[in-house]
């Protein structure tokens, strides 16, 4: 009887904590300069290798700049948003993997001008963890310290579901972008 009012609590406890949907955020996608179109192409450039963005498209006749982000954990975390994984101490949802597009499309407005539109789509793997009390189940499958519990426990910090989810830009990338083509 104490074993299912603990998994009862357990079930009832873990819908407590919900995760949230990443937020939205309004930021500028485009700019037009005062700058002819070639200046504005090659410090567009200029901009991918300084931040190391590999380029995977670059048209110069359409004026279409596309880049797959892989950006290391910490620098494209701040270029995205995910939303907040659920913790209740039963499980634990993080974020992992971050990947996205970043396309810049140039168009020559007239010799003096040129228009800069910057678009980006970023997903992540949701990955949902066990984090039940390792005192309650050792870290191999179906062996179990406290003969209390259910023979087959999933073990401690084990992976229970991975997903992909879509996440939100923060405009990081894009006001960076922005800002640099404004230089002189």
């Amino acid at each position: 009887m104490r074993v299912y009012i603990i998994i009862l609590t357990a079930i009832i406890l873990s819908g407590c904590i919900s995760s949230k949907p990443p937020a939205t955020y309004t930021f500028e996608h485009e700019r037009i300069y005062t700058k002819p179109f070639d200046s504005v192409w090659v410090k567009t450039i200029e901009w991918f290798a300084i931040d190391s963005i590999t380029i995977t498209n670059l048209d110069k006749s359409s004026g279409v700049i596309s880049s797959d982000l892989d950006l290391g954990a910490d620098k494209i975390m701040a270029c995205l948003d995910c939303g907040t994984g659920k913790s209740n101490g039963y499980v634990r949802e993080d974020f992992e993997n971050a990947r996205g597009n970043f396309n810049v499309v140039i168009k020559k407005i007239d010799s003096l001008n040129t228009k800069v539109l910057v678009s980006s789509s970023f997903h992540a793997t949701k990955k949902t963890t066990d984090v039940t009390n390792p005192f309650l189940a050792t870290k191999k499958t179906n062996d179990v310290t406290n003969p209390i519990l259910p023979p087959k426990l999933m073990p401690y910090n084990s992976t229970i579901q991975s997903d992909t989810v879509e996440c939100n830009s923060t405009g990081v990338l894009e006001k960076q972008l922005l800002k640099y083509l404004g230089r002189q």
